[in-house]
């Protein structure tokens, strides 16, 4: 592909864009950290999950850190696993859908691809960790504490966070190539839930075997 391709400018997208970028960034693999000046709209704040995603250093770690509000408003209220695992069900399936748009027209207006600012995908990640096994993940916690001298309360989205951040980061298997060579928004969520998937069943099987150990 010829560089003059790569770095064309956006003039059929041009008339439909708010923002108008100076180049098209998407065809580009190392454009996830591109200067960007996205427009101040709902979906930008979606997207990058009320500014969070703009922090200059690790985005996706804080993008991760962020889903804590969620989890401590559901836990807030929630009076057994079980109903707190259906609202994070219902937290998930919300902003999902509102997330997967958001990510369209955020790329459509700023002609990247997966940019870092994008943090609506780790934090889908970890809803889903928590819709998957958060009895067990709680559970895994109160075993913790035996031996770490943090509430169950905060062990437990603290174990999520590491065990998810370590497939997001690593992606293993099949999680590189939707990163890689799939080019949609979808697939800017789809290899954070992939990474989900992987950790709940970490998670899962460490309770499982800790829970007849100790």
């Amino acid at each position: 592909m010829h560089f003059e391709t790569i770095l064309r400018l956006t003039m059929s997208n041009q008339k439909k864009l708010k923002y108008i970028p100076k180049y098209d960034l998407s065809a580009i693999f190392n454009n996830k950290s591109s200067k960007i000046n996205p427009p101040f709209t709902w979906y930008t704040l979606i997207a990058n999950w009320f500014f969070v995603g703009r922090i200059p250093f690790m985005p996706g770690t804080f993008g991760s850190l962020a889903s804590f509000p969620i989890y401590y408003f559901v836990l807030m209220y929630a009076t057994s696993n079980a109903i707190a695992t259906q609202w994070f069900w219902i937290s998930f399936a919300a902003l999902f859908f509102i997330g997967w748009y958001a990510v369209e027209k955020f790329e459509e207006n700023t002609a990247t691809h997966d940019h870092k600012s994008v943090v609506i995908d780790e934090v889908l990640g970890m809803l889903l960790v928590l819709c998957l096994c958060f009895p067990q993940a709680y559970s895994l916690a109160k075993i913790l504490y035996k031996y770490i001298d943090i509430r169950p309360f905060y062990l437990c989205f603290g174990i999520i966070f590491i065990v998810f951040r370590y497939f997001d980061i690593r992606k293993p298997l099949f999680i590189k190539y939707i990163d890689r060579k799939m080019n949609s928004s979808l697939s800017v969520i789809l290899d954070d839930l992939v990474a989900g998937v992987f950790a709940a069943a970490v998670i899962y099987v460490v309770n499982a075997i800790l829970g007849k150990v100790l």
